[in-house]
């Protein structure tokens, strides 16, 4: 990520200008555009412990839908930062602290079905996610990529899913209002979207992402 990237302010203005500083990629791929970050404007100000994610996002980010679902459903959005002339932004956000020997996130993509306390969960894993999809379609706004890899569920340990539940969405590169959204030209088709690349996202089509989900999960 670019070192340009070292303020940010309100996602509307984006002023006033806070300190911002980019600790490590969340993933060992240099192609991969999150950070974990550190502000010592936020809570937990410990010099060089994250305490927030810096986003690298090029052209397009929905901030209305991921502020619609936060903090219940997404992670608390703090701002972004932008420099003119560049198609690049950053969104700072929560920080989700992965799941590595203790309490923490992990994504569906990661949990096992035969994680124990799934079980025990799985009623309420299934209302919180049609309550996401709801709010969505109330407010008639669209996310357009509702895989498990986004969706991202709290552990009280590993392979102990937390009671109550928590489930964040994340990624919102594709959202925006219904009859705006559109799917990418170069989408992957082997995910299984509805609809068409290149065509508009539907408000049924969250729904039925989720659907699918819970059908292979299950």
């Amino acid at each position: 990520m670019p070192s340009i990237f070292t303020t940010y302010g309100e996602v509307e203005t984006e002023i006033p200008k806070l300190p911002l500083k980019l600790l490590h990629r969340l993933k060992d791929d240099a192609c991969y555009s999150v950070f974990t970050a550190h502000s010592p404007d936020l809570p937990h100000t410990q010099e060089n412990e994250p305490n927030c994610v810096a986003k690298l996002v090029f052209d397009h980010y929905g901030p209305e839908v991921h502020q619609a679902l936060a903090p219940e459903f997404a992670p608390k959005l703090f701002g972004r930062s932008s420099k003119p002339g560049l198609n690049y932004c950053v969104y700072i956000m929560e920080y989700l602290e992965p799941c590595v020997g203790a309490d923490g996130w992990i994504s569906f993509l990661n949990l096992p079905r035969a994680v124990a306390t799934v079980a025990r969960v799985e009623d309420q894993i299934i209302t919180i996610l049609e309550k996401i999809v709801k709010r969505l379609q109330n407010l008639k706004l669209v996310h357009g990529d509702l895989r498990p890899n986004n969706l991202m569920i709290k552990m009280s340990a590993p392979y102990i899913v937390a009671n109550p539940v928590a489930i964040k969405v994340v990624d919102f590169e594709w959202a925006d209002r219904s009859g705006v959204a559109r799917y990418p030209e170069n989408r992957n088709e082997c995910a299984g979207y509805p609809g068409e690349a290149g065509g508009l996202i539907e408000q049924a089509h969250d729904g039925f992402m989720i659907e699918k989900f819970l059908k292979e999960w299950s």
